[in-house]
């Protein structure tokens, strides 16, 4: 996707920064999405 290639290349000039994309499913909104994320980044740092 043009979006992740993007990214990759944003990593590469400035990899101190971390760049993450989210992409709702249908039926999702862009929130339901991120707190997902949130909650699997929760269980894997406990």
């Amino acid at each position: 996707m043009a979006y992740e290639r993007g990214a990759k290349g944003f990593s590469r000039a400035y990899p101190w920064l971390v760049i993450r994309l989210f992409m709702a499913t249908s039926g999702h909104d862009f929130n339901d999405m991120r707190l997902a994320s949130l909650r699997t980044a929760a269980e894997a740092c406990a």
